[in-house]
């Protein structure tokens, strides 16, 4: 790595995140949003447009941490208005997208980056509306469960049962890494498919913000939003349904299956550094999955009533319902009776052989 770019990670990190580090994979994201979506101004938009700079971006940073309460259409004017009075270039919208992704891993235009139809389960690409504050649509992407249900108690307790080698084998579940926060645990059955947001180093470098806050679990989006961070229990959740839950240090299979997944599919190799996952020593008795337990709910659901993997298991599946019932038993009480006449049928001709032996061998 030449000294320039390790000059521009370092700025990067410390005016974002707030620390020195490698983060390797959040940098992978970070330089492609860049790169593509200058790519974008050369092809589609004049040739006039200035282009996406980390000077664009830090302007977008400090204006989301200072004045969150603002409209994404007053954001965005607030940051061509500032851009003009310090005589910068002109300031592209776009840059605010990659400020809002830098700082808090939340596509504010996944709708736009997605295909119309793109599902999964209930799970529908969300964006930042532009009579939207930044407040607002991080709430609409993970809205807290204040009464949490059962279930998600159960498996918020009971967490071994959703751990990467039993998802594996039980769903056949193949863990695909994602760059947005909001697609965090999301199973898509159609491809046995486990999206997991797996940039540990990020996580750990917005939980340091609230190092030595008197029972930090509790402040609030406003204030994390000053802070420049999430709020501490979204945070927490999601580093512990990484290290605690998917991939425990302490059941190997799934750990091996960790390694395989930072060598092979990109994941951030911080996964597998067990340290700093929450701002206390030891859970409070009262933690719960406020922002991730239904997820969980649903994934334990699946592992119960593993869903069908092929198209033979599928047809099993749509005609196993109670509607069905009384032609299911049917059709088992006529393989039974077509089983009955096939073995009558071998016995005669088990018996007639042995009688024709009998009766013509000298």
């Amino acid at each position: 790595m030449t000294p320039q770019e390790l000059q521009h990670r370092k700025r990067i990190s410390q005016q974002i995140l707030g620390r020195d580090g490698e983060f390797l994979s959040y940098f992978r994201v970070y330089d492609d949003l860049v790169q593509r979506n200058n790519d974008f101004h050369v092809t589609i938009e004049a040739p006039q447009v200035q282009s996406i700079t980390d000077d664009s971006v830090l302007l977008a940073v400090g204006v989301l941490r200072s004045s969150f309460p603002r409209t994404l259409k007053e954001t965005v004017e607030h940051c061509q208005q500032l851009a003009a009075s310090e005589r910068r270039p002109h300031f592209h919208e776009k840059a605010l997208n990659v400020a809002c992704m830098a700082m808090f891993m939340i596509d504010p235009a996944a709708k736009e980056n997605h295909a119309a139809d793109f599902t999964v389960g209930d799970y529908r690409p969300s964006s930042w509306r532009l009579d939207e504050t930044l407040g607002a649509f991080i709430n609409r992407l993970f809205p807290p469960s204040l009464a949490v249900s059962q279930e998600a108690a159960k498996v918020a307790v009971g967490y071994r049962a959703v751990r990467a080698r039993k998802l594996q084998r039980r769903l056949g579940a193949r863990f695909r890494p994602t760059n947005n926060l909001a697609e965090h645990l999301l199973f898509d059955e159609k491809r046995n498919s486990l999206y997991v947001f797996h940039h540990a180093e990020f996580l750990k470098a917005q939980l340091s913000r609230y190092q030595g806050k008197t029972d930090p679990l509790v402040i609030g989006l406003e204030q994390s939003l000053a802070e420049g961070a999430l709020p501490p229990q979204l945070l927490v959740e999601t580093l512990y349904t990484l290290q605690a839950v998917l991939f425990p240090s302490i059941d190997p299979e799934s750990a091996q299956i960790l390694d395989e997944l930072i060598e092979r599919r990109g994941f951030d190799p911080d996964c597998a550094e067990y340290e700093g996952y929450k701002v206390f020593r030891e859970p409070p008795a009262s933690f719960r999955f406020v922002f991730w337990g239904e997820r969980m709910a649903h994934l334990h659901q699946l592992m119960r009533r593993r869903p069908p993997r092929n198209k033979l298991e599928r047809w099993f599946h749509r005609h196993s319902t109670e509607g069905n019932a009384l032609f299911i038993a049917l059709l088992a009480l006529f393989i039974s009776i077509l089983v009955g006449i096939v073995s009558i049928a071998l016995n005669c001709i088990q018996i007639w052989m042995t009688w024709y032996t009998w009766k013509y061998t000298p």
